[in-house]
């Protein structure tokens, strides 16, 4: 019954009606065009290695001029397990691709509205969903750049701060379960949005150490939570950085695609 309650309340009505309202163009049948748009052929290929019994494929086939290649030992995965799931049962690829992008949504509103509900009240909770929801950079990371996995990774960086608190105010390791999960969720999503992450953390964790009744404890349990966030995502992040020199990924990002020296905006395009 108390679950019940909870789903008919006025916030969680609220949130749904947010959430429907921030992505309302997404239901038709229809595509949009988006910088990054592989994210299809991504998911076919996680759907096709996994009904061969391939749960997590690090090599995918018909990539690399059909030579194969390690998409998924180098590219966050999370966002293509999530619309798999709704592909196996029964959505095609592009609805389950927008069913991911729904369920981000709601989820950062949810992490929104509870942070904000722990730090203020509700209706501050629910301003600041509303807020991060309709926020302009979501909405060009979603419907321009195409950039989900980092959309998907912002959905989850409320909830790592509602771990870190829930530690913060009652130590137990049970408390602790939050941030562990969010976090190996975080990396997963997109390591870059999980690396500048920890600073934040880091910030917090100073400041709850130093207002913490038993420290020995709250830093044990802080310790726990890095420790198993880290050992969850670890089957990703840990061959990625072994294996990255055998790859051509610093000199691409260092000489090419984020080399600032070509990011310079020129006269003409402040005007198209």
């Amino acid at each position: 019954m108390k679950f019940l309650k909870k789903l008919l309340s006025f916030e969680f009505i609220a949130l749904i009606i947010i959430t429907v309202l921030a992505v309302f163009g997404l239901l038709n049948n229809q595509y949009f065009s988006i910088h990054d748009d592989q994210h299809i052929a991504r998911l076919y290929l996680l759907d096709q290695a996994i009904r061969q019994g391939v749960l997590y494929p690090r090599w995918v086939g018909g990539l690399g001029f059909n030579f194969g290649y390690p998409l998924f030992n180098f590219y966050p995965p999370l966002i293509y397990y999530v619309a798999e799931f709704f592909h196996l049962i029964g959505f095609n690829l592009l609805w389950s691709l927008k069913l991911m992008i729904i369920t981000g949504s709601f989820i950062s509103s949810f992490g929104m509205y509870l942070l904000g509900k722990r730090f203020f009240d509700k209706k501050t909770g629910l301003l600041v969903a509303t807020l991060f929801t309709f926020f302009f950079y979501r909405a060009i990371t979603v419907y321009i750049r195409g950039a989900w996995a980092e959309f998907f990774a912002m959905s989850i960086l409320p909830f790592v701060f509602l771990g870190l608190d829930n530690i913060y105010r009652n130590n137990s390791f049970k408390r602790s379960l939050l941030f562990s999960i969010s976090l190996g969720l975080l990396i997963l999503a997109h390591p870059l949005i999980a690396f500048p992450t920890f600073f934040f953390v880091g910030l917090f964790f100073i400041y709850y150490f130093y207002n913490s009744e038993n420290r020995l404890i709250f830093l044990g349990n802080f310790l726990q939570g890095v420790f198993f966030g880290l050992g969850l995502s670890a089957f990703f992040w840990l061959p990625s950085i072994i294996e990255k020199q055998y790859t051509l990924v610093d000199a691409i990002l260092t000489h090419e695609l984020a080399n600032y020296k070509i990011h310079f905006i020129y006269t003409f395009k402040l005007w198209f």
